[in-house]
């Protein structure tokens, strides 16, 4: 920690990242189970997550098991097709909650109009 006073924080302003700068911002992060879990915020490493997958036949999701793919840092041009397709299935889902967007039932006027027929 640094010796200046202000209370383990470095005195550098600026765009330069420096060693002491990287150290204490390396000990914010470092704390006891207690601070992570009153904190707000924790980081989680992407690399360890489990990951989801939407099946839209069984309309459930699925863990994807560890060592079924090869995570990295810059995916491959599938995994952006399938990002776009997770996307794109979940806004065709809102949109098809909305009422404005649930089909009309027609029978409703089909019996009204028969009553009043009749």
């Amino acid at each position: 920690q640094g010796g200046n006073g202000s209370g383990g924080r470095s005195s550098n302003v600026g765009n330069i990242v420096t060693s002491a700068l990287l150290e204490d911002v390396v000990a914010d992060f470092r704390r006891d189970a207690k601070d992570v879990s009153d904190e707000a915020v924790q980081l989680l490493d992407a690399f360890h997550m489990p990951r989801l997958d939407f099946d839209r036949m069984r309309k459930n999701f699925s863990l994807v098991p560890f060592g079924k793919e090869e995570r990295t840092l810059y995916g491959e041009a599938v995994a952006k097709v399938d990002m776009f397709n997770q996307r794109y299935a979940l806004i065709q889902q809102r949109i098809l909650r909305q009422d404005i967007f649930q089909p009309k039932l027609v029978t409703n006027r089909l019996a009204r109009s028969a009553q009043n027929n009749g």
